[in-house]
């Protein structure tokens, strides 16, 4: 990942604005989003834009983030054009004792037609494409949200809460009843309104430590036909790279690769983008790490993984415009308008990881992890053609030599 910005002092001497009480600094440029304690929860990969931390008391820090993600103009040249769509998120963090802090935020989207994969996901059968979403339906999402940490002893305790609201419009692709009210006539506006909970914690002894991790995050039933514009009641990020649980399995999240991903090419039904389609997510995790010596450490760890609201499992996954444009993915489309559509199965299956880091030279270590995945019954789907899709369980063995510099 290639970084570029430049940081400017705020306040004091030498500073843009040198009268200004609290200390601060400014960032511009092209840099990555740092605005949770745990990635993925908000917004995640890179943008160009403006961030600004200022030091309130000694205790107590704002922030605020301005993210450029498309600009009207760029595109005309080159045959594609998109609307002007940005993210503004304002941040309180207060730290209370040297293990407790809580950081309190609102973020604010705005989306012009159709936009980046990684802005708006394609999920229910509804793909981030013109003919869906054409220049002038808009989309405006609100999020608020605490994240925190607190620790005490041996003992630490992470939870977070986020609440998302907000509208967009689209062109319906099967009929709903609702009126086209919205860019001259031809959209719908679909109200959004979704939950995540996210809770982990720790304990450790001498060289052992033990995490665990429970989460859940809204969805809609099967026969919710986002397509028609109803109602959104699944969790989007702002910005999503697939960071959501990262280290947290190495086929159902990011692990010690960057490539070993379940679904990886359709970006609706990975399950480190947080979700799985428009049904939700449930995820419940163990994880351990031994030091053995201060050059050896063993690791393993088990996660199971449900959908809030059951899948319907004999609803297709296209893979056209996937991964080359995957503006194009439309997740899982469901067999049918509405009524027609029916869940059947909420369990995505179980991880079970087994691995170990050595550190044989001064800033060389060797990483290596097996994973095997028992498949649930909800990530089965139809192909194109109707027919239901062969349910496999899967295995990764992933081996990594890591230099440090």
């Amino acid at each position: 990942m290639i970084w570029m910005y430049t940081e400017l002092p705020v306040s004091g001497a030498g500073g843009l604005v040198p009268m200004l009480p609290p200390p601060g600094m400014l960032r511009l440029g092209f840099q990555p989003f740092e605005e949770t304690y745990k990635p993925g929860l908000l917004a995640s990969g890179t943008y160009g834009g403006a961030h600004l931390d200022l030091e309130l008391r000694p205790s107590i820090r704002a922030t605020g983030t301005y993210a450029q993600y498309e600009e009207a103009g760029t595109g005309r040249p080159f045959g594609f054009v998109h609307g002007d769509d940005f993210a503004a998120i304002l941040g309180l963090e207060v730290t209370a004792l040297r293990q407790t802090a809580i950081k309190g935020f609102y973020g604010f989207l705005l989306l012009d037609g159709d936009v980046s994969a990684g802005t708006r996901e394609g999920r229910g059968g509804v793909a981030n494409r013109p003919e869906v979403f054409p220049a002038g339906a808009t989309e405006r999402r609100h999020t608020v949200g605490v994240d925190s940490s607190w620790g005490a002893g041996a003992f630490s305790l992470a939870p977070s809460l986020f609440y998302q609201w907000g509208t967009r419009e689209l062109i319906p692709s099967v009929p709903g009843g609702r009126r086209l009210r919205a860019c001259g006539g031809r959209c719908v506006e679909q109200e959004i309104s979704a939950w995540l909970v996210d809770l982990r914690g720790a304990w450790q002894r001498r060289d052992l430590i033990v995490e665990a991790l429970a989460m859940h995050t809204t969805g809609n039933r099967a026969e919710e036909d986002v397509r028609s514009g109803r109602p959104v009641h699944f969790y989007q990020p702002m910005a999503t790279k697939s960071s959501y649980g990262i280290g947290w399995g190495e086929i159902t999240a990011i692990g010690i690769d960057s490539f070993t991903l379940l679904n990886s090419t359709v970006q609706g039904i990975r399950p480190g983008a947080l979700g799985y389609d428009k049904y939700g997510r449930i995820q419940l995790a163990l994880r351990g790490t031994w030091a053995v010596t201060d050059a050896l450490q063993l690791r393993g760890l088990a996660t199971s993984l449900w959908t809030a609201e059951a899948v319907d499992t004999r609803g297709t996954v296209t893979s056209e415009g996937c991964p080359a444009d995957l503006r194009g993915c439309a997740g899982l489309t469901p067999r049918g308008p509405g009524p027609a559509s029916r869940g059947t199965d909420r369990y995505l299956g179980t991880e079970v990881d087994v691995g170990f880091d050595w550190h044989f030279a001064p800033n060389v270590s060797f990483l290596f992890t097996y994973a095997h995945l028992f498949a649930g019954g909800a990530l089965r789907h139809a192909s194109p053609a109707g027919l239901p899709g062969r349910l496999h369980d899967a295995d990764s063995v992933t081996g990594v030599v890591r230099y440090a510099f």
